[in-house]
């Protein structure tokens, strides 16, 4: 991998993978799925999801009148951080505005799977979140339900 990049140009492939992957993952959690509800951070996507309260945008936002599910594609440099602690908390502030049901769905790569259901689990026994369900994905076929 010479191209100068450090492997960047692998992580953003790995990105827009993991970005897809919530996509379709995303579909069947409504009940009845609108497509134009649905915004991605993917070049064949017409809208970009909008920021949150606290600027952060999110990969995947689906908001209908029933459902809303903010997505999060995390490649294995950005899981155990600050910023992703308070990313996460904000999106957990953005789902509370909505009267529907809540979730949130992070996707990485196997090898961080384990370590960020874990994560969840733990914020979910420390704060009173049990209004909002995760979901971890793996890039692969894996899925928790928190």
């Amino acid at each position: 991998n010479n191209d100068g990049n450090g492997g960047l140009m692998a992580e953003s492939l790995n990105h827009i993978t993991y970005v897809r992957r919530i996509v379709e993952y995303a579909k069947d959690i409504p009940s009845a799925f609108i497509p134009n509800c649905l915004l991605a951070d993917l070049p064949d996507f017409p809208e970009r999801p909008i920021a949150t309260l606290d600027g952060y945008i999110p990969d995947v936002l689906y908001n209908d009148s029933h459902t809303i599910i903010i997505g999060e594609a995390k490649t294995i440099r950005d899981i155990e951080n600050d910023h992703t602690e308070r990313q996460i908390n904000s999106y957990i502030d953005e789902v509370r505005c909505h009267k529907g049901t809540r979730h949130i769905v992070i996707c990485s790569n196997a090898l961080s799977f384990s370590h960020i259901k874990n994560m969840i689990v733990r914020k979910k026994m420390r704060e009173n979140i049990s209004d909002i369900s995760f979901h971890i994905l793996d890039n692969i076929y894996k899925v928790a339900v928190i």
